[in-house]
């Protein structure tokens, strides 16, 4: 598969902690002036609260954060009611108290002292559904790896989903070629088809694969790898992937550096 297979592989709990940082701390830095992405310490921030959140908290209750988090941000909700913000609001002040890892505490204490970017969201509307589904996270490293090989401008195929709507899919084609300066990277994307995957065999491959990759991402999570599955995995595994654990993102590609 090396040269014909690409993948991305998104921990959602770990795009939620990154996505708590970028919409209230990132945003109330942005304000001040400094650039969390162009020097490394949104991403830093986000690893150090995936990774001791946990250790600070009942594992429950840092599940439950993140969990509110995601309700209060998404579009639309498959089941439920969506957390507002009082709720969201109130669970940031009990945890940011009852953290045992200083920390987890200072992190909480931003996100509790930047609330007012929470606000903002609310009233503005200003975030994108691309901004905000862990899709388009996947999406751009694929793209410009694709880039990177062929180098050729790309058509994007993809399933029909619901959150790629007009809208969303001529946001993600101007991002791919107008990349915020703290990214770097970009890629010549010059559209998104989106098709019906019981028509076209191409999803279909590409579902195959996905579902290959996801267990083999479940694994590493979960152990060793057996070194002809980590070979696979080494040969595909695109290095810009939403992933925060360093001992499965070494199993996955044999790299303890992410990016």
């Amino acid at each position: 598969m090396a040269g014909r297979v690409k993948v991305t592989v998104t921990d959602k709990l770990y795009f939620a902690a990154a996505k708590a940082i970028d919409l209230v701390v990132e945003e109330a830095a942005y304000e001040r002036g400094e650039g969390m992405h162009a020097d490394g310490s949104a991403v830093t921030m986000a690893r150090v609260l995936f990774r001791d959140g946990p250790r600070a908290l009942p594992a429950a209750d840092f599940h439950s954060l993140l969990d509110h988090f995601v309700s209060f941000v998404r579009a639309k909700h498959r089941k439920g009611t969506r957390i507002t913000l009082e709720e969201l609001l109130s669970t940031i002040d009990d945890l940011r108290l009852r953290a045992r890892r200083r920390t987890v505490q200072d992190i909480l204490g931003e996100l509790w002292r930047d609330k007012d970017y929470l606000r903002a969201f609310v009233e503005g509307g200003a975030y994108t559904t691309v901004s905000l589904d862990p899709l388009v996270p996947s999406l751009m490293p694929a793209i410009i790896a694709w880039h990177g090989q062929h180098h050729r401008p790309l058509r994007l195929i993809h399933d029909r989903y619901s959150l790629l709507t007009p809208e969303a899919t001529s946001d993600l084609v101007f991002l791919a070629n107008n990349p915020f300066p703290e990214f770097l990277y970009g890629a010549p994307l010059v559209e998104v088809v989106q098709v019906d995957s019981r028509d076209d065999p191409r999803v279909q491959v590409a579902d195959i694969v996905a579902g290959l990759a996801r267990a083999i991402a479940t694994d590493a999570l979960n152990g060793p790898l057996d070194e002809r599955v980590a070979a696979v995995a080494r040969s595909i595994v695109i290095p810009r992937s939403v992933w925060g654990d360093d001992t499965s993102w070494e199993r996955l590609t044999g790299n303890g550096n992410f990016g």
